[in-house]
């Protein structure tokens, strides 16, 4: 949380990001990890796989002042978080939605 701002996006997404193995934290150096597929998904201009394993910023504020700068890194490392994020489903493939009457089962009745 920031005063005055509420929750911070760009620090969200470095937490998952390193909690998921996306981002790398070094230190106090940051670098990214994109799996090649997403990388290069919708992006304009530059390649974001360059960015793959060099440090981009060096302490946490400079690292979430980078993703405010460079929306199209901070577009592309939410999709990666959030792919890594999905639920698997019980038939083993991916789910696309969250079955919230799944999820509100007790674990009992879901074996």
């Amino acid at each position: 949380m920031i005063f005055g701002q509420g929750i911070s996006t760009e620090g969200e997404l470095l937490d998952e990001g390193v909690r998921l193995g996306v981002v790398q934290r070094s230190g106090a150096w940051y670098k990214l990890n994109l799996s090649p597929d997403l990388s290069n998904e919708g992006q304009q201009g530059g390649d974001l796989a360059t960015l793959n394993d060099t440090p981009f910023a060096q302490g946490r504020e400079k690292a979430k002042t980078y993703l405010q700068e460079h929306p199209e890194v901070a577009a592309q490392l939410e999709a990666q978080i959030r792919e890594l994020s999905k639920p698997a489903r019980r038939d083993g493939g991916e789910s696309k939605e969250t079955d919230a009457a799944q999820a509100a089962e007790p674990e009992s009745a879901q074996e």
